[in-house]
């Protein structure tokens, strides 16, 4: 299955929620692997941030993106249509901090995609497949015992600093440390959402501990 990018740019403009100001957004076709990408046009250099899961630093009455002191908001709609729509590549362009609220949905996003038509690119799309059920637990206690976590933590660290995204669920707020990003959940609801600006080295964890008398 191949990539997919805009046939050509099209323009949705509107509101800012939070800001109340008139934004204009511009979605332009992308090459082959670009991915979905904000471009704050209304800065100067114009700068660029990549719209993935760890430069997410706020989920609180939408989602917001940011590279250091620059951010884009309310990204979410726009988002579910590009990938409901089967879009792999685009560079959207706003002239304002945030993107327009348009309906409060997806509904116009999805329209102007449409209208716009999607041309095949020669690349082909990335999956991630799960191609069998993967667990790791003592089979006594259903608990990982500690050196086994931080060999654990050690190998998600690495992923995640070669770019990958790793989402894991924990009841230890010490484990916690060891991430970029934690939500907290209670009865269904989000009721914390940080950035962790003090990431704790699971190697240097893991270095600490004693040694198992096996080993």
């Amino acid at each position: 299955m191949k990539q997919l990018t805009l046939s050509k740019p099209f323009t949705l403009t509107g509101k800012g929620l939070h800001t109340g100001a008139m934004v204009e957004a511009t979605v332009m076709p992308a090459p082959e692997g670009h991915g979905y990408k904000f471009q704050r046009t209304d800065l100067e250099g114009e700068p660029v941030i990549d719209a993935l899961a760890e430069n997410v630093v706020s989920t609180q009455r939408g989602t917001v993106i940011a590279r250091g002191e620059i951010s884009v908001s309310t990204i979410e709609h726009l988002m579910a249509a590009l990938y409901a729509s089967g879009v792999d590549n685009a560079l959207i362009r706003v002239n304002a901090p945030e993107v327009p609220i348009l309906d409060g949905s997806s509904k116009l996003w999805i329209e102007a995609i449409n209208a716009t038509g999607l041309t095949e690119q020669k690349a082909e799309k990335d999956f991630y497949v799960v191609k069998h059920k993967i667990e790791l637990a003592d089979e006594a206690t259903g608990n990982l015992d500690t050196r086994t976590s931080f060999e654990i933590l050690v190998l998600f660290q690495k992923l995640h600093a070669e770019g990958r995204t790793i989402i894991f669920v924990t009841h230890n707020p010490e484990i916690a440390q060891y991430s970029s990003r934690n939500i907290r959940l209670r009865d269904g609801h989000i009721t914390e959402d940080t950035v962790n600006t003090k990431i704790l080295s699971a190697a240097e964890a893991l270095a600490a501990l004693p040694k198992n008398e096996e080993d």
